[in-house]
């Protein structure tokens, strides 16, 4: 049996890459968002506990790996609960970008621009997060694998290294990605 693989990087970090490329690894994955009523998901917080459970109870012992929301909020918990399970903080080169990409996600989605938070809040959410993922994890390294797409660390050898993995005859998944990104994709 394999051990539980956790995507704990913050949206629009290639998450539903990452949980398609646990898939062709074959891992039964879940990489679909997945909002919990409650969760406010620009502040990770102690109400977060209260909503462990449900999470547990519905999914997680359903499937080997887990990507976006709302895994990557539940970390401490999931360690805890899945002892010996792997995680991967998925990155972006810059906090720019994060912010970039989302805004432009919830104006596809039809949000006016009255309702679309300023980019300092998705920067702040996702630096915050990132902090506390690395604080948590601080001398883990066989625990915590950190990979930014952007930057091509993206590669099979890799994440099979880190999971222990063969790594499969085939490319690596990329979705999601804005066209003028296609060309900076090995």
């Amino acid at each position: 049996m394999k051990n539980k693989v956790f995507c704990i990087g913050m949206f629009k970090t290639g998450t539903t890459s990452l949980g398609m490329a646990l898939e062709k690894l074959e891992y039964a994955s879940t990489y679909d968002y997945w909002p919990l009523e409650g969760i406010d998901d620009w502040l990770e917080d102690e109400s977060l506990n209260e909503k462990f459970y449900e999470i547990v109870k519905l999914k997680a012992y359903y499937y080997d790996a887990f990507a976006d929301s709302p895994w990557l909020f539940f970390y401490k918990q999931l360690d805890q609960w899945f002892p010996n399970s792997k995680f991967i903080l998925t990155l972006r080169s810059k906090p720019e970008n994060v912010a970039d990409s989302d805004i432009k996600m919830w104006k596809r989605e039809g949000a006016e621009d009255i309702n679309i938070p300023p980019s300092e809040k998705f920067i702040n959410r996702y630096n915050e997060h990132n902090k506390r993922v690395r604080e948590y994890f601080k001398g883990r390294p066989d625990d915590l694998l950190e990979i930014c797409f952007e930057k091509g660390d993206a590669k099979w050898d890799d994440i099979c290294e880190f999971l222990g993995d063969p790594i499969p005859n085939c490319a690596f998944p990329h979705t999601n990605i804005s066209p003028d990104k296609l060309d900076k994709i090995k």
